[in-house]
C-alpha cells in the first residue's frame, strides 16, 4: 500500500517540479537576457511549427517536439559589480542542474573550450547546453518532449546550434 502510495504522489508531483524547472530556467534567461552585452535569441513555439511545416517529415517530427527554445551568449570579459557575467550565469544554472538532477548527457573538454549536455526526458523535460571557449559562455535551452529520438539527433549533428 505504501509504494502504491509513493508512486501515486510521485506521479502527481512529477509534473509539477518539471514544470517548475522550465519556469526557474526560463526566469534566470530572463534576467541574464536584459545585462549588457549579453545576446539573446527565443525561438517561440510558433515559430518551430513554422519551421517543422516546411522541412523533412524527419525534421517535423523532431521540432514538433521542441516546445520553446532559449540561447544565451556572454562575452567573458562582460563583467558586472566586478564579477564575470558568464561567471554568475554558469553558477546560476548548475544550480538548476543539482535541484531538479539533469542527467549529464556529455562533456567534452578541449584545450580552450568546453561543451555540456544536460537533460531531463520526458513529456516536459529539457536539455541544457553550456559551452564555453576563449570568448564566449553560451547557453541553450530546449524544452519540450525529451526523448531519445531528439537527444540522438543532438548528438548526431541533426539539429544543429550555430553561434
Amino acid at each position: 500500500m505504501k509504494k502504491i502510495a509513493l508512486l501515486t504522489l510521485t506521479l502527481i508531483c512529477l509534473p509539477i517540479a518539471l514544470s517548475a524547472q522550465s519556469r526557474e530556467i526560463n526566469e534566470i534567461f530572463d534576467r541574464f537576457e536584459k545585462k549588457k552585452s549579453v545576446e539573446s535569441i527565443t525561438i517561440s513555439p510558433s515559430l518551430l511549427s513554422m519551421t517543422s511545416s516546411k522541412g523533412s517529415n524527419e525534421t517535423a517530427e523532431l521540432l514538433s517536439k521542441i516546445s520553446n527554445m532559449r540561447i544565451l551568449n556572454v562575452p567573458l570579459r562582460t563583467t558586472e559589480n566586478g564579477q564575470p557575467v558568464s561567471k554568475q550565469l554558469k553558477y546560476e544554472l548548475d544550480k538548476i542542474i543539482k535541484i531538479y538532477q539533469f542527467q549529464r548527457a556529455v562533456k567534452v573538454e578541449e584545450e580552450s573550450s568546453s561543451f555540456e549536455l544536460y537533460m531531463i526526458n520526458g513529456n516536459k523535460g529539457a536539455v541544457l547546453f553550456l559551452s564555453s571557449d576563449n570568448s564566449d559562455f553560451t547557453s541553450i535551452a530546449i524544452f519540450g518532449e525529451i526523448d531519445k529520438t531528439i537527444v540522438n539527433s543532438l548528438l548526431n549533428g541533426n539539429i544543429k546550434v550555430k553561434k
